[in-house]
């Protein structure tokens, strides 16, 4: 028999269920608050990535008349007249390219420099002809859309190459593309990049590309996606 004031082995057990029924009340309480935290953050994280999509799809669009050229020697003049790299877009790359839309009935008549470009500019700091490797980028934007689908759909056969003396500076070679955003432009290398991707392109600044071995065009539905996700998609 159990002294004065001593628990009883029956109260004993009563009293440690009572204490474990406690502690798993408490636990369940704290996975429900878990399961709603992971739930609210799972729905902050689609938001964000809705807004990131939408973001970029708007930065993208605003950029639909730009392209970017690549291998455009830069000249020293270029820094107190921007009006020269203008010209010298337009008559070393941009007039050879449009001339051949005209003679393959793309357009009808080459469009002058006015007609042409609306704007230009170098995306880095500039680097004098006098150095080495690959000249800061131009981003110039085109007058029309018109202009731009002639240039885009003529500059694999028509665009020139630079002279033996910019060759000699380390330019191999002048290309265009479009304008892309800076996370579009991150996905498009990181396709380029990949083993089983044959193919990468953009077309209005959505990006396409085969996968090795196969035809069929697969379209990516974000620059925000996984590369992983996007190849199993296919």
């Amino acid at each position: 028999m159990a002294s004065t004031g001593e628990l009883t082995l029956e109260e004993m057990v009563k009293s440690i269920y009572t204490k474990v029924n406690a502690i798993d009340a408490k636990f369940e309480e704290q996975q429900k608050k878990i399961q709603s935290l992971e739930s609210e953050v799972k729905l902050l994280k689609n938001q964000v990535y809705s807004l990131q999509n939408v973001m970029n799809k708007r930065e993208q669009e605003s950029k639909l008349l730009s392209l970017r050229v690549n291998g455009l020697a830069f000249y020293d003049d270029e820094k107190t007249d921007n009006s020269l790299l203008t010209k010298r877009l337009y008559d070393k790359l941009l007039h050879p390219i449009l001339s051949a839309a005209k003679l393959n009935k793309k357009i009808d008549k080459v469009p002058t420099l006015a007609n042409t470009i609306a704007s230009c500019y170098r995306v880095r700091a500039h680097v004098a002809i006098t150095g080495t490797g690959s000249p800061p980028p131009v981003i110039v934007k085109l007058v029309s859309d018109q202009v731009r689908l002639a240039i885009l759909q003529n500059k694999r056969r028509s665009t020139p190459s630079p002279p033996a003396e910019e060759k000699d500076m380390g330019i191999l070679r002048m290309s265009i593309m479009e304008d892309l955003t800076p996370e579009t432009y991150k996905k498009l290398r990181e396709l380029k990049q990949h083993e089983r991707v044959d193919k990468a392109w953009t077309t209005n600044g959505r990006i396409r590309f085969t996968v090795t071995g196969y035809d069929r065009v697969h379209l990516v539905k974000s620059s925000f996606d996984d590369i992983d996700l996007i190849l199993n998609d296919t």
